[in-house]
């Protein structure tokens, strides 16, 4: 009976724990008038992955001697 007197005592109702999840939630920087629909944040992380893969893998493919490398689409013998 002793290990059951030890549980109890680090009990915490459900309600309790309902308020601590929401107090965190709230010292985590949520911000009242930022209410923006699930469509709105969607679209600005379409945007930020857009712009994170612009920057990251947009530059030109440059050979070993310092040209561009040649395109497919450019070749006469390919057609």
């Amino acid at each position: 009976m002793k290990h059951a007197a030890a549980n109890q005592e680090s009990h915490v109702d459900g309600m309790t724990r309902l308020k601590m999840r929401e107090d965190c939630y709230l010292r985590q920087g949520f911000k009242e008038n930022d209410r923006r629909s699930k469509r709105q944040i969607d679209e600005q992380r379409k945007k930020e992955m857009i712009d994170y893969n612009m920057h990251t893998f947009g530059k030109v493919a440059i050979g070993v001697h310092g040209k561009e490398l040649p395109k497919f689409s450019n070749n006469p013998d390919t057609l």
